[in-house]
């Protein structure tokens, strides 16, 4: 009898207890507003009211559960944020008169001895960029001397993007960061292109922004990282095999020929019944797939790969030291821009050793005659290389 009570009280104790976990958290954000309206008054000499009070965030599969921050909307207006992770207010009262110094007296002078010329997108400054509250707030006081502002607030340049004349590329571009750096930061602050002097009187921007990386267009690219430093990205294509160019996709890292080569690994028939033992090697029918869904591959749902052209040759990728290097923990994989440059190259495609996907084979490029830029690959030093056709047959055909 004790046990089933027990069992009976213990459902109820876990509401009292989260009853009780909802009156502290009312109890710490009452206190967060009374502070804030303190914070507003200390900081402007002003008597406000909160008129509104919610939560600042993003929202997730289950809505706003689970963000801390707040955002209090006070009575002449302005808003006034809350950070629970780093314990700070911060409020958007000046955020238009911030904007504006910046803007005239650093980023626009600076823009103009970069490249008088230059394509310049809309940016901003401490956004929060949140579902539920995107604002620019700053928590210092603005007194006219921009110098002194940014030297105590931490002032962080966002969705910044130019596209400029080759001209500038690189010394200027170099003295454009250095100059903003003195006043701003923020990691991945935005974005300069240079357009190649080719196509200058044909610029389209926004393209040209929306993904410059590996585009015959652009010269290069340079990533504003305020925080830890300028990182370039050139669009400089060397010959991987006849007919194939390819570029690194690591930043400040060009490659030199002989950074990435083909080495001779056999023939396609012998890649043929690789791929062949391992699709003979899956399931037919997967335990896990026979209530109708597809949680482990097999023969039923995945095709077999057959290579058309079973006497080609196959390659191995190989790389120097130099790029080898470029690998860290954080990213562990070879990134390389892929471009097909002539109609008499045979489609590429890439199989990577291993039982993950020893059944199958990736599409790496192809010639496409109105390509403007190469496509982005993910491999790895060893997969294997072929050029040539391929057709895939499902189970039972």
């Amino acid at each position: 009898m004790k046990r089933n009570l027990w069992k009976l009280l213990l459902p109820a104790g876990l509401a009292l207890a989260a009853l009780a976990g909802c009156g502290k958290e009312k109890a710490h954000y009452d206190e967060v507003e009374r502070k804030a309206v303190e914070y507003y008054k200390d900081k402007y000499g002003d008597k406000v009211t909160v008129v509104d009070g919610f939560k600042a965030g993003n929202s997730g599969l289950f809505g706003y559960i689970g963000v801390d921050d707040r955002a209090y909307e006070m009575s002449d207006g302005a808003m006034v944020y809350w950070n629970e992770g780093e314990q700070y207010f911060a409020d958007n009262r000046q955020a238009e008169e911030i904007v504006a110094a910046l803007k005239s007296r650093v980023v626009e002078p600076a823009v103009a001895q970069m490249d008088p010329d230059a394509y310049v997108s809309e940016y901003s400054f401490n956004r929060t960029g949140m579902d539920s509250f995107d604002e620019m707030v700053f928590r210092g006081y603005f007194d006219g001397d921009l110098e002194k502002f940014t030297a105590a607030e931490e002032v962080r340049l966002g969705d910044f993007g130019a596209v400029v004349h080759e001209s500038a590329y690189r010394a200027k571009i170099e003295e454009f960061f250095n100059t903003i750096d003195k006043y701003l930061g923020g990691y991945a602050g935005g974005t300069v292109v240079v357009c190649r002097d080719e196509f200058a009187g044909e610029w389209p921007p926004a393209e040209l922004l929306s993904w410059p990386e590996g585009n015959l267009k652009v010269r290069a690219v340079a990533y504003l990282d305020l925080d830890r430093g300028l990182k370039w990205l050139d669009n400089a294509f060397i010959e991987l095999a006849d007919g194939v160019q390819i570029m690194s996709g690591f930043r400040d890292l060009v490659l030199e020929p002989g950074d990435v080569t083909l080495e001779p690994a056999g023939a396609a028939s012998d890649l043929q019944k690789k791929l062949d033992d391992a699709y003979c090697a899956l399931p037919l029918d997967a335990e896990e797939n026979k209530n109708g869904g597809y949680s482990v591959r097999d023969r039923r749902h995945e095709s077999r790969v057959i290579l058309t052209d079973p006497e080609a040759p196959i390659y191995r990728l190989c790389f120097s030291d130099s790029v080898r290097g470029q690998v860290t923990e954080e990213d562990t994989n070879y990134k390389f821009y892929i471009l097909m440059d002539s109609p008499e190259v045979p489609e590429l495609w890439r199989y990577i050793e291993g039982d993950r996907y020893g059944y199958t084979i990736f599409m790496m490029g192809k010639y496409e005659p109105e390509a403007e830029r190469g496509r982005l690959q993910t491999v790895n030093e060893g997969d294997l290389l072929y050029f040539g056709g391929v057709t895939f047959e499902k189970y039972g055909e």
